[in-house]
């Protein structure tokens, strides 16, 4: 179970790097959750006010067009080790060593981070109008890491999957409107 919650917490840091952090980290600071060493300093009010600062930049750069670029570079290196942070935090040592546990969630978050990175600028393409939701989108993506990072530390073996769900849809999405603006270009 700590090895499922682990993996949807990472996979909600390739959506959003600070905001699973952030409900990760109030879990603990409310005894909701163990936190592990060396991770558990995670569950301490100064985290969870870094990270409250953390998420509050991250949200309003992807939502402003003139920090948007700058946001996307940095995000291709924070949600990586936001989704190891998480992992490793949550998986016990006596289960995985903590750099295997950190390493598994670096490639769920970049997994994830991939995919959305891809997605986003295709939804764009996809037609005149569909640029002008990209805020809309941008919202609808912290909230949906939001509720994975919280059904995946309340019921892991539904979070986990549900993460790999919308990981496996998007791509498919993704693929699906590529090959669409492939066709247009082609007739």
């Amino acid at each position: 179970m700590k090895l499922l919650a682990g993996g949807g917490l990472a996979l909600a840091c390739g959506l959003s790097a600070f905001l699973p952090l952030l409900v990760l980290s109030v879990a603990g600071v409310g005894n909701k959750i163990k936190l592990y060493a060396p991770f558990d300093f995670l569950a301490s009010w100064p985290a969870v006010g870094i990270l409250a600062i953390l998420v509050g930049f991250d949200i309003f750069a992807d939502k402003m067009t003139t920090f948007q670029a700058t946001n996307r570079n940095l995000s291709q290196i924070t949600r990586p080790l936001a989704g190891g942070l998480a992992c490793a935090a949550v998986v016990p040592s006596d289960l995985l060593f903590p750099a295997i546990s950190f390493v598994i969630g670096m490639v769920l978050a970049g997994a994830m981070h991939l995919m959305k990175s891809n997605l986003r600028p295709a939804f764009s393409q996809s037609s005149p109008t569909a640029r002008m939701f990209e805020p809309l989108i941008s919202i609808g993506e912290d909230g949906l890491s939001a509720v994975l990072a919280v059904i995946s530390l309340l019921v892991p073996v539904i979070g986990a999957p549900l993460g790999l769900l919308v990981l496996g849809g998007g791509w498919w999405w993704q693929t699906n409107l590529r090959r669409k603006q492939r066709q247009v270009v082609q007739n």
